[in-house]
């Protein structure tokens, strides 16, 4: 057989493309991962990006710590790079297809071009969710979120913040040269630094970008710059001709090239010989801001949660570089670190040597103190045994595994906890050695991992390492392992090894591979169904793809009609394979078999019949193979808890009867879900919001009716509040909202005096002083009780303000005009004007006449003077109205 090589070489990319894409839906079949919180990541810059990858592993590294059980759904705008505004509609097309159907609990962003997509796309692209930002340098962008659905982390910019210590330390010199390569990310050190530059109000010409050249050209540009010229380097790791080059190798070359100082972008700088680098701190702003994320998903409101300051930036210094340039450690930035500092450890044992001095004093006089009082003595060891039983406690209790062995490896101790991570039930049972315990691992350890020297703990503690051990009980058990010295002298020197049990990390990190993976697939496969507009064309190419996926011969749909009835909607066949019509054998009106089959109280995600497989039970569904049905998967269609119908697919391939295909399935099934329920929505939702009103009144109308039942001598007092109080809005002509919320208001207004004693309420004389103190918290009372209600209008704070003052005299929070709610105001002026008018046990009602004067004469001072000149103008033309009403 003659095969075109030609053909093969020319399409070779695209076949292994193709064989890729196949391995990846194999693979995403068969994750099955439970139900999590979704967290949409948007990254301003690409993970490959060594800021970005710091920043979502401190994201990651707060959940983790919380052991939250989270799904990360990672997008990368690469807006500087990759996109340009060209592209940014079809990213927001992709987006809002693949979000649609699977909203995320939450976003976080990082840097200032996520934020500003994320900000400008919450309610169109993606769903309004709650959003954290984080590392935002943009001061502008704090005053435009809104707060009562964002907060997060907000940090220095760090090229303001090196720009401006460079001028500070290096006042005259003539030309900042900028080294970068021609990548995106160079281009954008470019960008931040002239924007920089500009903030700083500093001349452009002093900042020279040297980008896109090769070594020779770069050293030829360097060696021309002027006498006291400051080198900035950015990221370079590609020649202008294309090679690649190491950090090391690049710092060598321009140190040969020109005696000048050198600051660095990248915080490995100043350990490779520049004279400064930044640090950024890029993991402990994601933590911070992963642990906000954390908060808010457990159901703290982001509006409680102020945006925090992240760690700002530092500059790291190499010491011999300071000798060569002069720059005294006085003139070092507050923060500052300086690597290679020989008089770190004298300046770190100061201290150390003054307290051991002091306690040495201390000892030789306490030894005289307790010669002299020696019937002290056994107090003392009491205490001494009461010590050490305390820290056998905290070792035997410790929650990480320990382990004491000498210099030759010999087991010594062990803790409880090591016993039972290991499964050895008892200290007999543990291994003689160390060595026996790590020796076959895939970790490879090194002597000094197992026996570390002295020196190499002074102030610091050795790096973990994370290997599978195997258990007592023949198994294996992932674990960090770590080792430091436990004493040391001339005739015994321990150790101690730490091991902390890293599996349910290493299965958050598997599951969220493998839900990377699955979503990536879902979004693919789901794209043509969302993409569609058409009811039947998107149902189609549904079931179309369902045909093509699972090797089904028939897929049929079918909907629950409004009088109760599974009724068959449309079907599809397979091109490949004769199947059954499912709507044919299952007509209008015939749906006793699907009902007993989905209407139950315990009912799975999927449904799978196999006519044949269970003999027991074969008589039951023996109809199936009359009707050529050899198995029968059923997905019910639920939006929320509301049954819609129900997909059903004959004889699938085997792997989409295992639940592992779950998932998959389920999407498909929500999506055509919804499709069912938006021809139903427009209509069900007149008659959803005509109970809902009527249940706000019914609720409300009871809670004025309980609270004028405590006090008789003000019965009525609320209704006839209510109906004043919208007469008023409505001769003010304002919205409808405004007009129901006063009437509901006034209905509820003095709610909170249930909480005041009655003989208080009812008493015929003046109250005292503590106790009018006590009425006056009714207010609040009345807040407190509405607040826990969510009524479609802002009653619990009208009711908190109705007794404020336009002159800031009123109560609970002396709040005055500018503050205090227009509708408060109203309902303010009458509530003021129908107590006057009405007995009450400690004095006579005033005539209309008196109380519409005392409106007036207070007008601009505890009442609003439009709402009151407005008030009495109605009050007069309708006063014969108003008193056949309300017995004036």
């Amino acid at each position: 057989m003659h095969i075109n090589t030609s053909f093969l070489r020319k399409h070779f990319w695209y076949l292994i493309l193709v064989a890729a894409i196949l391995l990846r839906g194999t693979v995403s079949s068969c994750a099955a991962p439970r139900p999590a919180k979704k967290i949409l990541l948007l990254n301003s810059y690409s993970i490959e990006d060594i800021w970005t990858a710091e920043t979502n592993r401190g994201i990651t590294a707060a959940f983790e710590e919380n052991g939250a059980d989270v799904e990360f759904f990672v997008e990368n705008l690469d807006i500087t790079g990759t996109f340009s505004a060209t592209h940014l509609p079809e990213l927001r097309e992709l987006y809002r297809a693949r979000y649609t159907s699977m909203p995320p609990d939450l976003i976080i962003t990082t840097g200032n071009d996520a934020a500003t997509f994320a900000l400008g796309q919450i309610g169109v692209v993606f769903p309004d969710v709650p959003l954290v930002y984080c590392s935002l340098t943009n001061k502008a962008l704090l005053s435009i979120f809104p707060r009562m659905k964002s907060t997060g982390i907000f940090s220095e910019n760090t090229p303001v913040f090196l720009l401006r210590e460079i001028n500070r330390l290096h006042q005259n010199a003539p030309r900042l040269a900028l080294i970068t390569d021609m990548s995106p990310r160079g281009f954008r050190d470019i960008a931040q630094m002239n924007e920089a530059a500009t903030a700083l109000s500093m001349s452009r010409k002093r900042l020279v970008p040297l980008f896109g050249m090769d070594i020779d050209q770069l050293t030829s540009s360097l060696s021309g710059l002027p006498p006291g010229s400051v080198i900035i380097l950015g990221h370079y790791t590609i020649t202008g001709d294309g090679e690649l080059i190491s950090f090391p190798k690049l710092i060598e070359a321009i140190q040969a090239a020109a005696d000048l100082p050198i600051y660095s972008l990248i915080e490995e700088g100043a350990a490779l010989g520049v004279l400064g680098s930044v640090s950024e701190g890029n993991f402990q702003k994601g933590f911070a801001a992963g642990e906000i994320a954390f908060e808010i998903l457990n159901g703290v409101p982001p509006e409680s949660i102020p945006p925090r300051k992240g760690m700002d930036p530092k500059l790291l210094f190499n010491y011999s570089g300071m000798r060569e340039f002069n720059i005294p450690r006085s003139a070092l930035p507050q923060g500052s670190c300086i690597l290679g500092d020989p008089f770190y450890d004298i300046r770190e044992y100061i201290p150390f040597i003054f307290t051991n001095v002091f306690l040495l004093l201390f000892l030789g006089g306490l030894a005289v103190y307790l010669k002299r009082k020696i019937n002290k003595r056994k107090i003392t060891e009491e205490e001494l045994l009461r010590q050490t039983e305390y820290w056998k406690k905290l070792f035997e209790h410790s929650p990480q595994g320990i382990l004491i062995y000498d210099a030759t490896g010999r087991v010594k101790e062990a803790n409880s906890r090591f016993r039972e991570m290991f499964r050895f039930s008892s200290p007999a049972l543990l291994p003689e050695n160390i060595m026996s315990l790590l020796s076959g691992t895939e970790a490879d350890f090194l002597h000094n991992d197992i026996f570390p020297p002295e020196e190499r703990f002074s102030g610091t503690s050795a790096p973990a390492k994370e290997a599978a051990l195997p258990d007592g009980n023949g198994g294996t058990l992932s674990v960090s392992f770590q080792a430091f010295q436990l004493s040391l002298n001339d005739e015994e020197t321990n150790f101690c090894a730490l091991f902390h049990d890293v599996g349910d990390r290493k299965s958050m990190e598997n599951k969220l591979h493998r839900r990377t993976i699955l979503q990536e697939r879902m979004t693919a496969i789901s794209s043509r169904f969302v993409l569609f507009q058409n009811f039947r064309d998107s149902m189609e190419a549904a079931l179309e793809d369902i045909l093509s996926l699972s090797g089904a011969k028939t897929a049929s749909l079918f909907v629950m009609s409004d009088s109760g009835i599974l009724v068959p909607e449309m079907e599809a066949f397979s091109s490949e394979k004769e199947g059954p019509s499912l709507t044919l054998n299952f007509s209008d009106g015939d749906d006793f078999f699907w009902k007993s089959l989905l209407l139950n109280d315990t009912l799975p995600a999927v449904i799978t019949i196999e006519s044949t497989a269970h003999k027991v039970r074969e008589s039951k569904w023996d109809f199936l193979r009359q009707l050529g049905i050899e198995s029968l998967t059923v997905l019910p269609l639920f939006v929320k808890t509301s049954f819609q119908g129900f997909l059903a697919l004959t004889d699938p391939l085997p792997q989409w009867v295992d639940n592992s295909n779950e998932p998959l399935l389920a999407l498909f099934s929500d999506l055509m879900a919804m499709a069912i329920e938006r021809r139903k929505e427009e209509e069900s939702l007149r008659e959803t919001h005509e109970r809902i009103h009527d249940r706000f009144t019914g609720a409300i109308t009871a809670l004025c009716q309980v609270s004028e039942l405590r006090d008789v001598s003000t019965s009525g007092h609320q209704k006839n509040v209510s109906v004043l109080a919208e007469n008023l809005a409505n001769e003010m002509q304002l919205p409808e909202e405004v007009r129901m919320a006063v009437r509901y208001a006034g209905l509820v207004h003095d709610l909170g005096k249930l909480y005041i004693p009655a003989e208080i309420l009812g008493k015929p004389s003046r109250l005292s002083e503590a106790e009018y103190e006590l009425v006056k918290k009714h207010t609040e009372f009345g807040h407190d009780i509405l607040s826990l209600l969510n009524f479609p209008w802002p009653l619990a704070e009208i009711v908190l303000q109705h007794h404020e003052r336009v002159d800031g005299t009123g109560y609970p929070y002396r709040l005055k005009r500018k503050d205090i709610r227009l509708e408060a105001r109203i309902l303010s002026v009458a509530d003021a004007f129908e107590a006057m008018t009405s007995d009450r046990p400690y004095r006579k009602k005033k005539t209309v006449e008196d109380a519409l004067k005392e409106l007036m004469d207070f007008a601009g001072k505890a009442y609003d003077a439009k709402i009151v000149k407005t008030f009495v103008k109605m009050i007069l033309d309708r006063r014969e109205t108003l008193r056949s009403t309300s017995s004036y």
